[in-house]
């Protein structure tokens, strides 16, 4: 009943300012003033080729730099919270280890690229990504693909691929350099600055900058269970990218980033969890270089790109391991990608190949022997191939099909496929689908740590989606369905009995996403979102851990007239979802409560060069778990400036 309540409130708050704003302004507005839906059509990720998004038989979602600028959240992970079959779960705020699980998949199971460029840590227990304190301040948009995906990306790909992709310059006869310059504080200690330089000019593109982020009073066990010592974190990050094109054919792009990330940890979730001196440092470094030339103009590019990831992580007074033990695991992973895009009528033909190198070491401490574990670096690679089509029939079937082999130097070698197919029943009617097969080839702290068993197979997946979208012509209003389905095989897990990992799991997920958006007036839009799921272990027949069963999201924007800032509010509401009790012995399984979270972020632009905003988290102040034992933060409010010259 307080939810009802709650959504009662942000309703009539939304609609009051979205009403005195269209009463003070409508008698001025033309129809030269409107603006269709900022959908920003083309999306990257899905086909590895620009594709327009209603030409696309994958469920893609594409959060535009708009999205970004009239939202003001501070991290990468507050804008996935949106996207239909996500689900984010962090062991405490921001700083902590955060993962996300698209359409029910394991974390691990998802791809995440920074530019194209993997960044999933080899040296982890299942070579995941931790979103804790990604920020946002430099990325253009964020793609989210949905489903298997081995086929053009490979391994980690089978539950779906998140593309971040950062703001750069473009070389451009207009010769131009723009600088930004932010600043925020708020609730819990909070802090947020960035600094960046974006240049455009003939022949060359660049950017740099600067931007942290960070937090100092919350714990991460929740407090709730009596836990009290604060656990603060900093992020801070550093990056640029030029781009040369001397010629029409010839393009060059080199790039760089560093992440430092520094965060207090508890021991735990639940009771006397507090852990004080327990903390965690990770450094990620990122290079990539690439050039592109055109062989035979608009018909054949050929592409050759290679990337360094290093992520370096140490852990300092962890309360299990002796004193003085410090754990560290650095991971690093080598690629080289060489791709043909090859046009041939209305066939865009892709081939490329690909070699992967991972390496990583560990210095743990092994809770079975009850001594120090350290690993040789340990390493392994894979040699992909792959081809795929993307073509259409008479404007109104557009498909893509496509194979890929890699060959792992110790799992062996796997076949993947996929297809998707777009058809238009008319100009604003599409029913879309895909099917892919996925695999994983096992992470080399499963194969080589103190738990590892050097005879795992790969993990594999079948999944298909179908479903039905609208279009208006004027492209104002959009509405699709679409139903999806997985299945997981050869499941990497933990058995407790022998502390060794072993391909003993299966599981299975199914359920409906249903997203929408509609621009109620020149200046109003408004969106909603909703994904019934149902998962199941296949092996015991329960429910899967921290997989809730509905996820519900509404939002609306406000600009205000001559762009002189908008109001945002949203409201994100999660069911309830199974996780396990580790402060028993053994372990309880538990249900955790749904919840409903509202935000809302306001600007406005002081004049062309400054623009002041605030905004205001979890602003009923909901209380939470996304983990068992683990808290996240009440109603806090923040503010902050952006200057731009």
């Amino acid at each position: 009943m307080n939810n009802l309540f709650r959504l009662i409130a942000i309703i009539i708050f939304t609609v009051i300012i979205t009403t005195t704003g269209i009463t003070t302004s409508f008698a001025q507005e033309t129809k030269t003033q409107e603006e269709k839906i900022p959908t920003e059509e083309i999306n990257i990720t899905a086909n590895k080729v620009k594709t327009p998004q209603e030409q696309t038989g994958s469920s893609v979602t594409v959060i535009t730099r708009k999205q970004i600028e009239t939202e003001k959240k501070p991290l990468v992970k507050d804008y996935l919270t949106e996207v239909p079959g996500v689900f984010i779960n962090s062991n405490g705020p921001a700083g902590q280890l955060t993962t996300v699980s698209i359409r029910g998949a394991q974390s691990e199971q998802t791809l995440v690229l920074i530019d194209g460029i993997p960044v999933n840590d080899p040296a982890s227990p299942g070579r995941g990504f931790d979103f804790s304190s990604l920020p946002a301040d430099n990325v253009e948009r964020i793609e989210v693909l949905r489903g298997a995906q081995s086929t053009v990306y490979g391994s980690n790909a089978m539950g779906g691929v998140i593309n971040i992709i950062t703001r750069s310059g473009k070389p451009s006869n207009k010769q131009e350099v723009k600088t930004q310059l932010g600043g925020e504080t708020g609730g819990y200690e909070s802090n947020r600055y960035n600094l960046s330089v974006t240049g455009n000019m003939p022949n060359i593109g660049f950017s740099a900058g600067v931007a942290g982020t960070g937090s100092g009073v919350l714990s991460a066990a929740s407090p709730k269970y009596g836990n009290s010592e604060p656990d603060p974190y900093r992020n801070t990050e550093i990056y640029g990218n030029i781009k040369y094109e001397p010629t029409e054919r010839l393009k060059f792009n080199i790039g760089y980033r560093n992440d430092n990330q520094a965060s207090d940890l508890d021991s735990g979730g639940g009771p006397m969890a507090d852990a004080a001196g327990y903390w965690t440092k990770t450094k990620r470094d990122v290079f990539s270089g690439g050039i592109s030339y055109a062989l035979i103009l608009k018909k054949w590019d050929l592409s050759v790109n290679y990337s360094n990831a290093v992520t370096d992580r140490t852990v300092y007074g962890n309360p299990w391991n002796p004193p003085g033990f410090d754990e560290r695991y650095k991971g690093t992973t080598q690629n080289l990608t060489v791709q043909n895009t090859i046009t041939a009528g209305n066939h865009k033909i892709l081939a490329g190949y690909v070699n992967e190198t991972e390496k990583a070491f560990f210095t743990d401490y092994d809770s079975t022997t009850f001594t120090p574990f350290i690993s040789p670096e340990q390493s392994a690679t894979m040699n992909s191939f792959y081809v795929q089509d993307n073509f259409d029939v008479c404007k109104k079937l557009f498909v893509s099909a496509g194979f890929r082999n890699d060959s792992h130097s110790i799992a062996g070698s796997r076949t993947t496929w996929r297809a998707t197919a777009n058809y238009h029943i008319s100009e604003s009617f599409f029913v879309k689908g895909s099917y892919g097969t996925g695999f994983k080839a096992p992470t080399l702290f499963q194969l080589y740590s103190s738990y590892g068993n050097p005879n795992l197979k790969p993990e594999l997946s079948k999944s298909w989606d179908a479903g039905v979208e609208y279009l208006s012509k004027d492209k104002k209003h959009n509405l699709s369905f679409v139903w999806f389905n997985n299945k997981f095989d050869e499941l990497i897990d933990y058995d407790l009995a022998t502390s060794t990992y072993y391909n003993i799991s299966k599981a299975s997920t199914y359920g409906l996403e249903i997203a929408g958006k509609t621009k109620l007036h020149p200046r109003v839009t408004a969106g909603a979102s909703y994904t019934w799921m149902k998962t199941r272990d296949d092996r015991t027949g329960l429910e899967l851990l921290r997989r809730p069963s509905n996820k519900f999201a509404l939002n609306c924007k406000y600009e205000l007239p001559k762009e002189k800032g908008s109001v945002f509010a949203e409201m994100v509401s999660t069911g309830e979802r199974k996780d396990m009790d580790f402060s028993t012995v053994p372990s309880t399984r538990v249900t955790l409560p749904g919840y409903t979270v509202f935000n809302a972020a306001a600007s406005y632009r002081i004049n062309k060069n400054l623009e002041a905003y605030v905004r205001g988290d979890n602003i009923f102040n909901e209380k939470y778990e996304t983990v068992w034992g683990y808290s996240y933060p009440g109603a806090s409010l923040s503010g902050g400036i952006r200057i731009n010259f």
